[in-house]
């Protein structure tokens, strides 16, 4: 993407709109400052630049205005030259409501018991000595590009699948 953009912004293309989807689901964090930065000399250029993201950070990092859609409508607009856009006024107009718990998570204790542990967890060539431990109250992530192996974990922790290691529930 950032190379590309950078094609865009070199070869002079007189595109005036640019229409980006989850433009940084898949880019390292240095290639998301590159390319935050390439749309901020674009925009500067004078193009019109729609990133759609849920990203919050990087929204409030490039954005002059922020729309919201929920369901389909237009549930808030933001803009930045009224001062700095506030993620917490953004989140909230996204989920409807407050969230309950923003800002105040904390992890369970290191003595919490163990929900899940994961030992040399294998699936074919798709996912290969993973380990893992959560504990109770413990609310862990998996992250990644869509076809690196998070089917396969869960359905291997779910028993559905053939895997090598260890489970425990």
């Amino acid at each position: 993407i950032v190379a590309a953009l950078h094609a865009i912004a070199g070869a002079r293309t007189g595109a005036r709109l640019l229409i980006l989807d989850e433009p940084t689901a898949v880019l390292t964090p240095i290639e998301v400052e590159g390319l935050l930065a390439t749309l901020r000399r674009l925009a500067g250029e004078g193009t019109t630049i729609v990133i759609v993201t849920h990203k919050l950070d990087e929204v409030r990092a490039v954005a002059d205005d922020v729309t919201v859609l929920r369901a389909g409508k237009t549930v808030a607009t933001f803009t930045a030259r009224s001062g700095p856009l506030e993620v917490g006024a953004i989140a909230r107009a996204m989920v409807g409501s407050d969230l309950p718990h923003a800002g105040r998570i904390a992890a369970p204790p290191a003595s919490a018991p163990e929900a899940l542990g994961l030992s040399h967890l294998t699936v074919g060539s798709e996912l290969r000595g993973v380990g893992l431990t959560v504990r109770r109250g413990e609310l862990v992530g998996v992250a990644g590009v869509d076809g690196n192996g998070q089917r396969e974990l869960a359905l291997a922790i779910a028993g559905l699948v053939r895997a090598t290691g260890v489970v425990r529930i």
